[in-house]
């Protein structure tokens, strides 16, 4: 379990996370979702070992993050970033080799095996020899998602080792991506969760978030405001106070979705 409490996030000294407390278990995707500047991307850092809390604490199945060394972390969880932007001129499959790196796995043979089959697993069979510099960003980001899947695999030191033992922290996976590929990155993060893994993920796209998502935590002005199956924490009131009084949640297929009202120059038209 990977489990915040009463956990307190500040950067450059200014406070953008206060007293949340959380507990996430494996075996589910946990979506968070919020406005921009909400906490959401400090919140995963947190999660991940990269920020140190300014208040309370972050523990994973009871051990607190900062007692893991790198190489015990990079063996338990994954990370997607914001920004995967790469200096260099390394090829796709040096980018989704590092992924193997932090976990310590050294093998040619295993090693390119492993990066054939990230690739296979985000739709890149077949990039592995291209500059990493010339993809468009859609396939930028899947090769960072390949990376992290190389992670994750890496992850198992020994057959006993069980899904729940790693996590998936995902940023914004679906940002650059085409609809079909949105679809398949989530589907992969779902996957890992019904396996009985950890999965984080940020989005923006409350629709996706609502259709993927098994616990939504809603962050609104560095608080956490809402935590939930999305039937619970989806409501026109919660929606209209936190993003925007325009949206309106509809009923689709046993979920809920959210769908924009017309603007008003549109409402004005309609009504000429």
């Amino acid at each position: 379990m990977l489990a915040a409490s009463d956990l307190s996030l500040a950067l450059s000294g200014r406070l953008v996370v206060r007293a949340v407390t959380a507990a996430i278990r494996p075996g589910a995707l946990t979506v968070l979702v919020g406005p921009n500047g909400a906490g959401k991307t400090t919140f995963l850092r947190a999660l991940a070992g990269a920020l140190a809390p300014a208040g309370g604490s972050v523990t994973l199945d009871g051990r607190p993050l900062a007692s893991f060394t790198r190489t015990e972390l990079a063996r338990r969880r994954a990370v997607l970033s914001q920004s995967g932007q790469i200096s260099f001129p390394f090829t796709v499959a040096e980018v989704v080799a590092l992924g193997l790196t932090a976990a310590g796995r050294t093998g040619r043979g295993e090693r390119e095996r492993a990066v054939r089959e990230a690739l296979s697993a985000v739709d890149l069979a077949g990039f592995g020899g291209r500059l990493f510099q010339e993809l468009s960003g859609g396939e930028q980001q899947r090769v960072q998602i390949a990376r992290v899947l190389c992670q994750i695999a890496a992850g198992t030191a020994s057959e006993s080792d069980a899904p729940a033992d790693r996590w998936l922290l995902l940023d914004e996976p679906t940002s650059s991506l085409d609809v079909g590929h949105q679809l398949h990155i989530l589907d992969l993060a779902q996957a890992h969760a019904e396996a009985g893994g950890g999965a984080v993920a940020v989005l923006h796209d409350l629709n996706l978030a609502a259709l993927y998502a098994d616990r939504i935590l809603m962050f609104s002005r560095g608080s956490l405001v809402a935590d939930g199956a999305p039937d619970e924490v989806f409501t026109d009131a919660r929606i209209g106070e936190v993003f925007c009084s325009r949206l309106r949640v509809v009923e689709a297929r046993g979920r809920r979705l959210l769908v924009p009202e017309m603007s008003p120059a549109a409402l004005r038209a309609a009504a000429e």
